[in-house]
């Protein structure tokens, strides 16, 4: 799996959107195939904002296009049914090699910032990670079927209720994202610090199920290893998530887009 960044700002976003072509100098796109997934960094207002797929390899496709400037383009389609956006500190992490900025991402990362962008895409790529057994499980027993308001699929109420908090708050956030450790995490949401840290939430819910326990067990061993940062929230927490929450999210740190 591959994404790509393309750069624009205030003054070039807006021709990128009407001619649904995004274009760039240097040509680093010059292996993208229609399917790949594609993103567009104003960095004017340091949003990123997605999601599209490329239709077209790259070429010089419209030659009056930003009069010439920029010759190495791709035609993209929209896949998200709204335009969306999240700040840059958000997926700085994930889109950063050796404290360098990188416009093509492979594998988990592309596959995690998909997750921000809360496209009906994101279900189907994770399919093409291979998953330990007792996650493959859990995914089958508990499909993600409860749509947010943010176009998140969860698995539960329970997570959708957190989610549109999350929404609501102006809380960038990820849904389920593949943790590139050996045992294979993945949490059920995460967030950032405002130094793009990584921050985990975990929704502990059907304790009277054994296998979910036992998923549970492995996945706070996994955490305790590596010393993550993790929040956890169960069910009695939800009654009161306003006031709960947030204390939470400060106490690691969690940055709100304001």
């Amino acid at each position: 799996m591959k994404a790509y960044i393309f750069a624009c700002n205030e003054l070039t976003m807006s021709e990128c959107l009407a001619r649904n072509l995004f274009g760039v100098a240097n040509n680093y796109v010059s292996d993208i195939s229609p399917g790949d997934y594609c993103y567009l960094y104003n960095y004017s207002s340091k949003l990123l904002y997605g999601l599209w797929k490329a239709t077209s390899r790259s070429g010089w496709l419209e030659r009056d296009a930003w009069r010439g400037k920029y010759r190495f383009q791709v035609r993209v389609e929209m896949v998200s049914k709204t335009l969306n956006a999240v700040p840059l500190f958000s997926v700085q992490r994930l889109i950063q090699v050796g404290g360098n900025y990188t416009w093509k991402l492979y594998g988990d990362k592309a596959q995690n910032l998909i997750q921000y962008f809360a496209s009906k895409y994101s279900e189907e790529v994770l399919f093409g990670v291979k998953l330990r057994k007792i996650e493959e499980d859990y995914r089958l027993r508990y499909p993600a079927k409860f749509i947010c308001e943010d176009g998140h699929r969860v698995r539960s109420l329970s997570e959708k209720t957190i989610d549109d908090w999350l929404f609501r708050n102006r809380i960038p956030h990820a849904y389920e994202p593949v943790v590139p450790v050996p045992e294979q995490l993945i949490p059920d949401f995460m967030v950032n610090t405002a130094n793009g840290d990584c921050v985990y939430i975990e929704f502990w819910g059907m304790l009277d199920d054994p296998i979910y326990m036992e998923r549970r067990k492995q996945k706070i061993e996994v955490y305790a290893r590596h010393h993550f940062p993790l929040i956890e929230l169960r069910l009695d927490d939800l009654q009161n998530l306003n006031f709960i929450f947030p204390r939470k999210l400060e106490k690691k740190n969690v940055a709100f887009w304001k």
